[in-house]
C-alpha cells in the first residue's frame, strides 16, 4: 500500500441507523480490500449510535451534535455544542490529515464535512433518499462526489451541483451490509409458521407499534397461524409484552427492542412491515421480500413518503398512510394487510419487484470511487 493511500478516511455519520449502516457497509468493503487502512467513524453522542458502533471495531469518535430543529428549545447550549463539535473535527482533520471524508448525510455529520472542506480535504457524499436531506443538498456546492440513490433526487440538488452532469453525481445505489448481500446470496427460505416482521426502526415508532397493536388485538382470523417478531425500538419491548399476553394466546407473537441478527431474520420473513427509511428498503430489496411500508409523515421534507411512492409506483410496495391516531391507522392495517396474509401469490410477486429494484453493487461502486479519491486520481 502507498504512502498516500496509508492516510485514513473518515466517515461523518451518525444520528440513526440509517445514516449509520451506510457507512458501516462502505468501510467494511475497504477495510476488505486493504486491511490495514485506518478507518474512522465520526458520529453523535446519541445512544443509537454508540449501540451500534459498539459492535464494529473501528475506531470511532462521538461528537456534542444535536438536530438543528431543536435550536429554538435550547440556543445557548446548541450553538455552544455544535461550536464544540466543529472545533474537535477541525482538529481531529489536522491531526491526521485524512485522504477522503464520507459524509453520510444528517446533522451529525456536518461538523466533520465541514471541517474537511475548509480543510480542502476531498469529500463525498452519500444520499440514500429520494429527496436529499438538507446537510445533502448544501455540502454538495463543495464535493467531489454526491454519490445518488435514485436518479430524480438529481433535480433536488443546486443548479450549480446539476450542471456538473452525472459524473459528479452517480447513481449508485445505496450501500448494503455484506450480511444482507450473503443472506440475499443464499437459497430463500420461509419459516414455518410464516413469520411476520414488524420493524419500528432503530430508535422505534410509537405511532407504528400501537396501530399495529390495536389491530391485532382484534384478533383478525387471517393472523392465524402466523409468528409475529415485532421489532418495538429501545425501551418499548417490555411495556409492550407486558400488554400483549392476550395476543400471545392468539398467536406466536414476540416483542424485541432491536433485531441482533436482522438479515437471518428477514431473509426467514414472508412478509414485512416498516417505515420508509431509504436504508432498510435497500436491504430488503437485496433480500427480494414483500413489504407494506407506514411512511413517517413528519420525517424531514416528508422524503419517507417520495422513498415509498418510488417503491409503490414500480409494484414493490403497498403503502399504508398515518393517520391522526392509532386506531385511524389500525383501520388501513384492516384494509391492507388481510389479502396480503392470505394471498401467497401476491406475496411473491410482491418480493420479485422488491428484488428488481435491488443495486447489491453499490458498495463497490462507492469503494471504488473512495479510493479513486484517496489516490488522488479525480
Amino acid at each position: 500500500m502507498s504512502k498516500l493511500s496509508r492516510r485514513p478516511i473518515f466517515f461523518a455519520s451518525g444520528g440513526s441507523g440509517g445514516h449509520l449502516f451506510p457507512a458501516i457497509a462502505v468501510a467494511d468493503e475497504l477495510r476488505f480490500r486493504a486491511t490495514d487502512r485506518p478507518i474512522m467513524i465520526v458520529a453523535s453522542e446519541k445512544s443509537v449510535d454508540r449501540s451500534i458502533l459498539a459492535t464494529t471495531s473501528y475506531s470511532s469518535l462521538h461528537l456534542p451534535v444535536v438536530s438543528p430543529s431543536q435550536i429554538l428549545r435550547h440556543p445557548v447550549s446548541i450553538i455552544r455544542d455544535s461550536w464544540r463539535a466543529y472545533r474537535t473535527a477541525r482538529q481531529l482533520i489536522h491531526t491526521h490529515a485524512p485522504a477522503v471524508v464520507i459524509g453520510c448525510g444528517g446533522f451529525a455529520s456536518a461538523p466533520l464535512v465541514t471541517a474537511a472542506i475548509r480543510a480542502g480535504v476531498p469529500v463525498c457524499l452519500l444520499e440514500q433518499n429520494v429527496i436529499p436531506g438538507r446537510a445533502t443538498v448544501w455540502f454538495s456546492r463543495w464535493a467531489t462526489k454526491v454519490c445518488l440513490s435514485f436518479e430524480q433526487t438529481r433535480s433536488w440538488l443546486p443548479v450549480s451541483v446539476q450542471r456538473r452532469g452525472e459524473s459528479a453525481t452517480p447513481v449508485t445505489g445505496t450501500p448494503v451490509r455484506a450480511e444482507f448481500l450473503s443472506a440475499a446470496l443464499d437459497r430463500p427460505t420461509t419459516a414455518c409458521p410464516p413469520l411476520l416482521v414488524i420493524l419500528g426502526g432503530s430508535q422505534g415508532s410509537t405511532h407504528l407499534n400501537e396501530s399495529f397493536l390495536a389491530w391485532a388485538m382484534q384478533r383478525p382470523p387471517e393472523l392465524t397461524g402466523w409468528r409475529v417478531v415485532h421489532q418495538t425500538g429501545a425501551g418499548d419491548d417490555v411495556s409492550i409484552t407486558a400488554r400483549t399476553a392476550p395476543l400471545r394466546e392468539f398467536i406466536d407473537y414476540q416483542a424485541i427492542s432491536f433485531l441482533p441478527a436482522p438479515a437471518t431474520l428477514y431473509r426467514e420473513a414472508a412478509l414485512i412491515i416498516g417505515r420508509a427509511g431509504a436504508t432498510s428498503l435497500a436491504e430488503l430489496a437485496c433480500l427480494g421480500k414483500p413489504v407494506v411500508l407506514l411512511p413517517l409523515p413528519t420525517a424531514a421534507r416528508d422524503h419517507q413518503t417520495a422513498n415509498a411512492r418510488w417503491y409503490a409506483e414500480r409494484g414493490a410496495a403497498q403503502i399504508v398512510a398515518q393517520g391522526p391516531t392509532p386506531t385511524d391507522t389500525a383501520h388501513e392495517w384492516q384494509r391492507v394487510l388481510p389479502p396480503l396474509l392470505t394471498d401467497v401469490a401476491q406475496r411473491v410477486e410482491l418480493g420479485r419487484a422488491m428484488q428488481a429494484t435491488a443495486l447489491p453493487e453499490a458498495v463497490q461502486r462507492i469503494a471504488d470511487l473512495i479510493e479513486e479519491l484517496a489516490a488522488g486520481a479525480i
